[in-house]
């Protein structure tokens, strides 16, 4: 559902202007939900007292403990025995002390703050502040004190200094560029005025925003963890002594019961707050009918998914884009696109789940479904119907967009972003093109017998222009049968399901190791010990073996149709399309050398998947259980074996250049995909970095042979007319 109607004449600033100055009925709220808003507020508020309460009882405790049980250490007694009275004795008084200091630490702990978006100033973008006076003026808000813009699918108006601002007008409003990008002035106006309307209600707001506040202070300091957490954990790894372990258990004990009462104390607030908090956004949402209009409502909900799921498209592909060295220089304009092409039927698809769902009574806001139908019953046409681009609003709006995503860049990822890394939106999507045209080639020639890093006799440049440097192909190359590419598929599944099971070996391996036990049916195992580990190893080496030598013999003969195309390329004769062979020719020779390193990386590779596993599987034993010392042994001793695969990696990848970088200078395919790496003393850092070689080296091979496949293909001589329209599309 497109939200341009590129029809309809451009309204000028005034008229826009002037459709927010008619009367608006406010939005009125019944006296019984005002006092239910108090009532849940004056709940929230006490659940904070009864938590310093449960501090001061634990603390009373502690000093009762302290001064009435030290009859414990009378007597006297042997030298164990004495120890055994002290450690009764202090036990109780050290758990009890450090609960009381981790239950204080949270009141004391400021949260961590978000990135900062990018300001905007009314001299900057005079018409968008106007606009937002006339509209706040319309529901009856304080206009905003700033107003920021962001790469999020979302807009929010909240309280600028938050607490300090809570017995003021002192408002931030936060608009997602992707929204300004891909809505309607229409639509636009009605999610702002949904934001506003939270503030046209001040008492309300208040109130709601305590409860928020509340809500959010519990779920931190129940799941947040820090060094006062680490060092525990640490100190009880480490205690040798019997009586220490017994103290540190016994404290331990009592932070897990104390952080049980918070959670307990949070959920309770949670389920108080709920109602309140939809109804607050069912109100929220009778301002947006009331300005937009009842039947845009669901068009801008449906708009909405639909940029959420642009929103998804885009960070992927930025994900795989940075890993080689550019990212795109307008998100907004990159989620648009991404959200333009999702398939209309998925959408529909989305909406009809959307409509159907209701809202949980533990749901913060309501459904989808249920907010529709509430807009449909407030009927209202709406004041302003304006359809044209919501970007009309903003001077230079490409320019503050890609200000907005730098910005993105630098301060939610902590990226260095040179200009010359940025792209274009439009060389993005022809990026795209040109991966997806590599990938039908690789299935034109391959089917689906392509297996990660597997090793094509392709030559070098200078291999394939010398006479006798490369096995030639006269008249039409030949293809695989499809029998041929049926026993090439079931190959790969087999290599592929081969390496998940000797993943899974070692993962098996380590926690038995280190003394963890582990399920057989979860690892694959014929019997949960080593044993079982080699049993199930052989086998999938032995099964992956023969797949192996099966697909072996199936891609020699799909290379030789690549190489009797690359062949043709680099032993073309001077013609007319010269300029377009040269630039082919330069393309060859930066791919063939990355693919011959990233097939030389593949034993490492493999060992670095294999040892991911390990790292997983006890980060997750640990998580379960009790982090042991010859668990954390293990854990080191896996990550200096990783750092150690990626420094190999790393060195091999370092010989050839990178293809697809950007700029001026080259850069080699280790700089760009591994670079710096932790230390092995940092084993989530390694593992972390890990997952990303892991994903971007068969990424990058995919790309290296659907990029050679492609160029093969349009060098065979059975191109056609179409053939030509495909080779300068890909030019």
């Amino acid at each position: 559902m497109s939200a341009k109607s590129p029809q309809a004449p451009e309204p000028n600033p005034e008229q826009l202007l002037a459709a927010l100055d008619q009367p608006l009925a406010p939005v009125r709220v019944s006296m019984i939900y005002r006092m239910g808003l108090v009532l849940v507020a004056a709940a929230m508020i006490l659940l904070p007292v009864l938590y310093l309460a449960v501090i001061a009882g634990l603390g009373w405790l502690v000093y009762l403990h302290a001064t009435h049980s030290v009859v414990i250490l009378d007597g006297g007694g042997s030298g164990r025995m004495m120890a055994l009275k002290l450690a009764i004795y202090l036990a109780p008084l050290i758990a009890g002390g450090v609960a009381v200091l981790f239950m204080l630490k949270p009141l004391l702990a400021r949260p961590q703050r978000p990135p900062t978006p990018l300001r905007i100033t009314a001299s900057d973008q005079p018409l968008f502040f106007r606009f937002v006076e006339h509209l706040t003026r319309a529901v009856g808000a304080p206009m905003p004190r700033s107003i920021r813009v962001d790469c999020e699918v979302n807009a929010s108006a909240s309280f600028r200094r938050g607490f300090a601002s809570l017995f003021g007008s002192d408002l931030v409003l936060t608009v997602g560029l992707p929204l300004v990008s891909g809505f309607s002035l229409r639509q636009l106006a009605g999610v702002l005025a949904h934001e506003f309307g939270h503030f046209a209600q001040g008492g309300a707001m208040r109130v709601t925003y305590l409860i928020r506040s509340i809500n959010g202070w519990f779920a931190r300091v129940v799941y947040e963890r820090d060094r006062w957490d680490e060092r525990l954990d640490q100190a009880t790894r480490e205690s040798e002594h019997w009586a220490a372990q017994l103290i540190l258990v016994v404290t331990k004990a009592t932070v897990w019961i104390s952080r049980g009462v918070l959670w307990v104390l949070m959920n309770l607030g949670h389920l108080l707050s709920c109602f309140m908090l939809r109804q607050m956004e069912y109100d929220a949402d009778r301002y947006e009918a009331r300005v937009a209009g009842s039947d845009a409502f669901e068009s801008t909900a449906h708009r909405l998914r639909q940029l959420f799921a642009g929103s998804q498209a885009a960070i992927q592909q930025l994900q795989l884009t940075w890993s080689d060295g550019h990212l795109g220089d307008d998100l907004p304009a990159l989620i648009s696109r991404r959200a333009a092409a999702v398939p209309e039927e998925a959408m529909q698809e989305l909406h009809r789940m959307a409509l159907d769902e209701k809202s949980s009574i533990f749901a913060t806001h309501p459904a989808d479904g249920d907010r529709i139908a509430s807009a449909r019953r407030e009927g209202a046409p709406g004041i302003f119907r304006f359809d044209q681009p919501a970007a009309l609003l903003f001077e230079d709006f490409d320019g503050l967009c890609r200000r907005a995503t730098l910005h993105y860049y630098q301060s939610h990822h902590g990226l260095e972003v040179s200009s010359q890394q940025l792209v274009s939106s439009e060389e993005l999507e022809a990026e795209e093109e040109m991966i997806e045209a590599g990938g039908r080639a690789i299935a034109e020639i391959f089917g689906d017998g392509l297996a990660p890093l597997r090793p094509l006799e392709l030559g070098s440049s200078a291999e394939l222009a010398a006479p006798d440097g490369a096995p030639a192909t006269d008249g039409a190359p030949t293809g695989l049968t499809e029998e041929l590419k049926e026993q090439a598929a079931q190959a790969v599944e087999t290599i592929g399901r081969c390496g998940d099971r000797l993943a899974d070996a070692a993962a098996a391996e380590a926690l038995l190791q280190a003394g963890f036990g582990v399920d057989a049916s979860s690892f694959h195992l014929p019997t949960a010990d080593l044993a079982g580990v080699e049993r199930s190893r052989v086998r999938a080496e032995q099964q992956a073996s023969e797949a192996k030598a099966t697909l072996g013999k199936i891609e020699e003969i799909a290379s030789r149709r690549m190489v009797a195309g690359l062949r043709r390329l680099h032993t073309a004769p001077p013609s007319s399309a010269s300029e377009r062979v040269a630039r082919r020719r330069e393309e060859c020779r930066r791919l063939l050398p990355a693919l011959q390193v990233m097939v030389d990386v593949r034993k490492d590779g493999f060992e670095l998947r294999c040892d991911f596993s390990r790292l997983a599987a006890l980060f997750h034993g640990i998580g379960e259980g009790e982090a042991t010392q010859k668990a954390v042994d293990k854990i080191l001793e896996i990550s200096r074996s990783m750092t150690g695969h990626l420094s190999r990696m790393r060195a091999t990848l370092a010989e050839a250049e990178h293809p697809f970088t950007r700029g001026a200078e080259s850069q080699s395919i280790g700089e760009v995909l591994i670079g710096e790496f932790p230390p092995a003393e940092e084993p989530g850092s390694v593992g972390a970095l890990a997952e990303h070689v892991l994903g971007a080296v068969p990424f990058l091979y995919f790309r290296v042979v659907g990029r050679l496949a492609t160029i093969a293909l349009e060098m065979e001589p059975a191109s056609t007319a179409g053939g030509e329209e495909s080779r300068s599309a890909t030019a």
